[in-house]
C-alpha cells in the first residue's frame, strides 16, 4: 500500500481518536457528571416536606372537625372518611420515603452512566474511499461534537435544577392527591421526576452507540450514520419524555 495513504490513515485515526476522547472527557465532566442527593437538594426537600407535613396535619384536623360537626366546616363537599385516611397514609409514605428513594434512583443512574462511558471504543480502520473525504469528515465531526457538548452541558445544568425543584414539589403533589382523590395529581410529577433522573443513563447509552458508529464508519455514508447518532443524543430527552407519557420533560 502507498506509504502516504498509510500515513494519512494513521493520522486520521489519531485525530478522530483525539476528538472522540476529548469529547468523552468533556461529557464525563459535565453532561455525565454524577448528580448526587446532597447540599441544596436536601435542604430544599426538607423545608418543603416539613411545610407539607404541617398542611397535611391541618387538613386531617379540619376533616375530623367536619366529620363531627358537618355544619361547622362547609369548605368542601363531604367525602368518605375512610378514603381520606387511606390517601393520607399513602401521602405520608411518599413524603417519608422520598429522600431515600431519590438517593437510590440517583445512585442507580450514576452507576449505569459510569458503566456505559468507561469502555474503550476501539480503533479506526477507514478505507481509501473514506480517506478521500476525511478532511470534511473530521471538520464535520469536530463541529458536531463541539455543538453537542455545549448544548448538552447547558441541558445538564437545567436538568439538575429541575430535578431538585421537582423533588421538592412531590410532597405538595401528595397533599393534592389527599385533597382531590385524583391519583394523577401525584403520579404526573413522579413520572416526570423519574424520567428526568434516568434520562442521563439513556444519553450515556446513546453516546456509547455513537462512539462505536464513529469508530466503525468505513465510508462517508457511515460517517453520516455516526453524525445521526450524535444528533440523537440531543433528541433523547424528548424521546424519554414521550415513552413516559410526556410530550417534553419541560
Amino acid at each position: 500500500m502507498n506509504p502516504i495513504l498509510l500515513f494519512l490513515r494513521y493520522l486520521d485515526g489519531v485525530v478522530v481518536g483525539w476528538i472522540t476522547a476529548g469529547a468523552q472527557v468533556a461529557l464525563s465532566q459535565v453532561v455525565f457528571y454524577p448528580l448526587r442527593w446532597t447540599g441544596p437538594a436536601i435542604v430544599l426537600l426538607a423545608w418543603s416536606r416539613d411545610l407539607a407535613w404541617g398542611a397535611l396535619a391541618g387538613a386531617l384536623a379540619l376533616a375530623a372537625v367536619a366529620a363531627v360537626w358537618p355544619t361547622l366546616v362547609q369548605l368542601a363537599p363531604a367525602r368518605p372518611w375512610s378514603g381520606l385516611l387511606v390517601r393520607a397514609v399513602l401521602a405520608a409514605m411518599v413524603m417519608g420515603g422520598l429522600p431515600s428513594l431519590m438517593q437510590m434512583l440517583l445512585s442507580l443512574n450514576n452507576a449505569v452512566v459510569a458503566a456505559l462511558i468507561s469502555g474503550s471504543a476501539g480503533t479506526l480502520d477507514w478505507s481509501g474511499g473514506a480517506l478521500a473525504a476525511s478532511p470534511l469528515m473530521l471538520l464535520g465531526l469536530e463541529g458536531a461534537l463541539g455543538a453537542l457538548v455545549l448544548y448538552l452541558s447547558l441541558w445538564y445544568v437545567v436538568r439538575a435544577v429541575y430535578v431538585y425543584w421537582l423533588a421538592a414539589w412531590v410532597p405538595w403533589a401528595a397533599l393534592g392527591f389527599v385533597a382531590s382523590g385524583d391519583p394523577g395529581v401525584l403520579w404526573r410529577p413522579c413520572r416526570r421526576l423519574l424520567a428526568l433522573v434516568l434520562v442521563q443513563a439513556a444519553q450515556a447509552a446513546g453516546w456509547w452507540i455513537a462512539v462505536r458508529l464513529v469508530v466503525q464508519a468505513a465510508s462517508f455514508g457511515g460517517m453520516l450514520v455516526a453524525a445521526g447518532g450524535l444528533w440523537f443524543l440531543a433528541r433523547i430527552p424528548n424521546e424519554v419524555g414521550r415513552l413516559g407519557g410526556e410530550r417534553t420533560l419541560w
